[in-house]
């Protein structure tokens, strides 16, 4: 379980589960830097609305499949609690809008989403903060079971930024520090193909073209 904790200091909240990570940039031919990439057959077409997940590593490379925040209120106010997904597109609402007394409180997510960089919005009154976690499982079995990240269009292509993926990503807990590596695997899924599993490392400099071929089962 991963928790993440929102304390109450004097009359402001703080976290201490926090993050940092680095900016996209543009390339020296004027593209975004991230991941470009196509999906084709055996034969080299195109393969559209591919499922793509990706395992991401870490230097304790923990499965965290759920994730909780704590919150303090030092008075009565109107809460409202949110999870965004790795675009910054609302994913859910935990809780709306309700009058909540002053103390202590933890919520859950108890999620099925694919690996990625989610966040916590919490909106008490009129102060708005914003707790990142992410949901990370090495078990490809699992991940093909869920909703994707993203899926392939109809030219069989997809792009993923750095900031998306997470890399170079800082998060530091009560008792351990761990950043987002520069490596991933992506993990494909298509009915009537083979799941394909493919690591490599990123740059997060220049951008990284790649061709995944899908083998017919």
């Amino acid at each position: 379980m991963n928790r993440l904790h929102v304390l109450e200091l004097a009359i402001a909240i703080v976290v201490t589960f926090s993050t940092g990570c680095k900016n996209d940039g543009v390339s020296v031919d004027d593209r975004p830097v991230g991941l470009y990439a196509k999906v084709v057959d055996a034969g080299g077409g195109v393969v559209a609305g591919v499922n793509v997940h990706y395992i991401f590593y870490t230097s304790t490379n923990a499965v965290v499949l759920n994730a909780s925040i704590q919150y303090s209120l030092p008075t009565p106010q109107v809460v409202t609690l949110k999870v965004f997904d790795p675009f910054d597109r609302e994913l859910t609402t935990l809780i709306n809008a309700q009058q909540q007394p002053a103390g202590s409180y933890m919520r859950f997510f108890d999620s099925s989403v694919t690996n990625g960089m989610y966040s916590f919005r919490l909106q008490a009154n009129d102060s708005l903060l914003t707790v990142p976690f992410y949901i990370r499982d090495d078990d490809t079995a699992r991940l093909q079971m869920k909703p994707p990240l993203i899926t392939s269009d109809q030219s069989g292509a997809f792009f993923l930024s750095p900031s998306v993926l997470g890399i170079g990503r800082k998060f530091q807990g009560q008792f351990y520090a761990e950043t987002i590596f520069d490596s991933i695997s992506v993990v494909l899924v298509k009915a009537n193909y083979k799941t394909l599993v493919q690591g490599f490392g990123l740059d997060t400099t220049t951008p990284i073209d790649k061709i995944f071929t899908l083998e017919p089962n």
